[in-house]
Parts: C-alpha cells; sequence; structure tokens
C-alpha cells in the first residue's frame, strides 16, 4: 500500500538524491586527482595511495553491511544525518592526519563507510519514489556531475589552498547537506508507479543471479577502465589528448545518465538493458582495436553507456525489494566488485592488451546473461501474482 512520505515531494526528493550522492562519492570520483597530489604533493608512495583508494572500496563492502542491518528497521532521515555528520567527521579529520601517513588508512576507511551508507540511503530512496526511473537516473547524474566539477576544480584547488582545506571544505559541506534530509522519505514504503514488488520471492533460486549479475559488471568495468590510460599510451595517444578524451566522456557520463532518465518510462527494462549492455560491449571493443580515433570513441561510449544502464539495472533489482535491503547488498557487490577489477585486470593486462579487452568482454557477457534471466523470471512472477489477485 502506498502511504504519504512527509517532504517526499517529487522534485526536492530528486535534487537531494543527486546532491546527496554526488557529495558523499567526491573523493572516489576525483580519485585521478586525488591520487597525483597524494604522490607529487604529500610525497606518498603510489602503493600506499593505492592502499587509500582500497580502504575506500572497502568502505562501500562495509557500508553495504552495516546498511543491510540498519535501513530495513526505517528511520532513514535520522540514519542518513547522523552518516553525514560521521563523513564529515572523517573529512575534516583526514586533513588533520595527513602528515601521519599511518592514521591515514582507517580514517579513509571511516569516512567511506559513512559516506557509502549515505549513498545507499539515496539508492534506497530513489526506489519509492513516485518516479523510480527519474530517481534513479538522478542518483547517477549527481555522481557523474559532482565527478566532472570536482575534477574540473582539483588541481586549480590543490594549488591554491592545499590538500588539507580541500578536504575541511569537503566536510563542511557534508554539514551543510544534513538540512537536505528532511527531503528523503523515513521509511521503505512502497510508493513507486511499478507497483511489481516481488520480496516473497527474494530469496528464490533464480533471483540470486542478481549477486554474480552485480560483481561481474563492476569486476569488468573497473578492470578495463582502471588501465585505459595505460592502453591509451601503448597505442601512442599522447597524455594531454588522453586528458582531453577522458573530461569529453565525463560530460557523456551526464547525458547518458539523462538519457535513461528520460527514457525510463517509455523503454521495456529489457530493452534499457539490452541497449546498456550492448553500447558497453561496442566501446570495450573499440578500447581494443589499438587505434586512436576507435579508443576515443570506445572511451565516450563507455562513459556514455554504464550511467544509462545502471538506472534500468537498479529499477529491476528495486522490484525484489523496498525496505532497502537490496540497496545496501548492491553496495556490498558493488565495492567488492570494484576493489576486485583492478587486480584482476592488472593481471589479464600482464598477459596482453588484448586479454584484458576479452577478459572484460567475457565479464559483461557473463552479468547481461544473468540479467536477463532474472529479468525474465521477474516479468513471470509479477504476471502470475497480478493474475492471483484478480
Amino acid at each position: 500500500m502506498s502511504v504519504s512520505l512527509p517532504f517526499f515531494s517529487s522534485r526536492n526528493a530528486l535534487w537531494t538524491i543527486a546532491v546527496l550522492t554526488g557529495l558523499v562519492n567526491v573523493v572516489l570520483l576525483c580519485a585521478p586527482a586525488l591520487a597525483h597530489e597524494f604522490v607529487t604533493g604529500q610525497h606518498l608512495s603510489t602503493r600506499f595511495v593505492g592502499w587509500m583508494f582500497s580502504a575506500e572500496f572497502a568502505g562501500y563492502c562495509l557500508s553495504g553491511l552495516i546498511g543491510r542491518i540498519l535501513v530495513p528497521r526505517g528511520h532513514w532521515r535520522r540514519l542518513a544525518r547522523g552518516a553525514l555528520l560521521l563523513a564529515g567527521a572523517g573529512n575534516c579529520l583526514t586533513a588533520f592526519v595527513l602528515p601521519y601517513a599511518g592514521l591515514l588508512l582507517p580514517v579513509r576507511l571511516f569516512a567511506a563507510t559513512a559516506g557509502t551508507l549515505v549513498s545507499v540511503l539515496c539508492m534506497a530512496s530513489a526506489n519509492v519514489h513516485p518516479q523510480r526511473s527519474h530517481a534513479f537516473s538522478a542518483f547517477l547524474f549527481g555522481q557523474c556531475a559532482l565527478g566532472s566539477a570536482a575534477l574540473l576544480a582539483a588541481a586549480p584547488l590543490f594549488a591554491a589552498v592545499g590538500i588539507a582545506h580541500v578536504f575541511e571544505g569537503i566536510a563542511a559541506l557534508d554539514v551543510l547537506a544534513v538540512l537536505l534530509i528532511r527531503f528523503l522519505p523515513d521509511c521503505g514504503q512502497s510508493a513507486g508507479d511499478d507497483v511489481s514488488v516481488l520480496p516473497s520471492v527474494r530469496w528464490a533460486p533464480w533471483t540470486l543471479l542478481r549477486w554474480p549479475a552485480v560483481v561481474f559488471f563492476y569486476i569488468a568495468l573497473s578492470a578495463v577502465w582502471t588501465f585505459a590510460g595505460l592502453l591509451a599510451t601503448r597505442i601512442g595517444i599522447g597524455t594531454i589528448a588522453a586528458g582531453e578524451a577522458f573530461s569529453v566522456a565525463s560530460i557523456m557520463g551526464m547525458a547518458g545518465s539523462a538519457l535513461a532518465g528520460l527514457s525510463g518510462r517509455k523503454l521495456p527494462l529489457r530493452t534499457g538493458i539490452l541497449i546498456g549492455y550492448g553500447t558497453l560491449a561496442l566501446a570495450i571493443a573499440l578500447l581494443g582495436l589499438k587505434m586512436a580515433i576507435p579508443f576515443v570513441l570506445g572511451v565516450i561510449f563507455f562513459k556514455l553507456a554504464w550511467p544509462f544502464l545502471l538506472p534500468f539495472v537498479l529499477l529491476l533489482l528495486g522490484k525484489l525489494d523496498r525496505q532497502g535491503e537490496i540497496s545496501a547488498e548492491f553496495s556490498f557487490l558493488a565495492g567488492a566488485g570494484l576493489s576486485l577489477g583492478p587486480a584482476i585486470g592488472g593481471w589479464l593486462l600482464s598477459w596482453g592488451s588484448s586479454v584484458l579487452i576479452v577478459g572484460s568482454l567475457m565479464g559483461m557477457g557473463a552479468s547481461s546473461i544473468c540479467l536477463f534471466v532474472l529479468e525474465k523470471n521477474v516479468r513471470t512472477f509479477a504476471g502470475k501474482e497480478c493474475d492471483a489477485t484478480v
């Protein structure tokens, strides 16, 4: 049954989801610029910086486990306020412990866990929004938009005020963003335009395909994207030209999420997933052609495709849950895939660029097969429940 959710108006909630999810993920979204500053400005080793960003990804997994316990209990606003303030505290602590490298790992793990828990709550809120396709697109659009802005502003800010003050600024924004929490729902009631929710079959054997679908997707995604810059170097694309291609690609990411929002209620779910995976496969194949123009096109299609695809994936998974459990689970699985992807990608790349491309395509293929089987069964069981209700 649909219930009235105070302050959960359509427009306010969409803006809140977009702003919060971009803000709490901003450190990972501008990871290339931060990594460069940590190495050149803070004189940390590349190995240590790698471990630090691994701690950030571990925060995804930890927040998923915490969210799996807390989110279904309700009180989403109270939980989001607390997590956002803790994320702000973690970012503020980061500024103070910069001279003490040994403390950076636990502090970043703490900040990332708190911040990603806010992201989990935003995802759960999107799943109960009256226009779920728009809400999930806002969830991705916020990350793409703030990530692009952060990458553009990072280097000038580091030069002007220093990395410590940048983290203090992020902490201040975390605290200010608490004012937006009132526009999120406080519990996981069904308010979506698509009410074919099937929590009763969430643990049926076929629904467990959601686990390999998400993990394989993020392994393949992060494996090839982590080494995209190195692939560019190997085919003779200069650093400046590659940077320009990646900048254009970041804008295409915003376009992809916006396109998903516009077409989400018009395209059948299966069609949207097919288009997304097909474009991703094309993009990865273009990256492996070892020619400059196909590589640039591959980068652009890659960044266009995954923000377009993910809202459809989240719409499908959301049919299994309205209490936020799947959202928390998704965060854990995404974190696991993002953590494993670079390690697997590096191992595949040691055998050659073509091996990395083929391996990524196989991962995407496995993910798509799992999702298509899941989608078919969801449609079948939704139809049976509708027939039983009539």
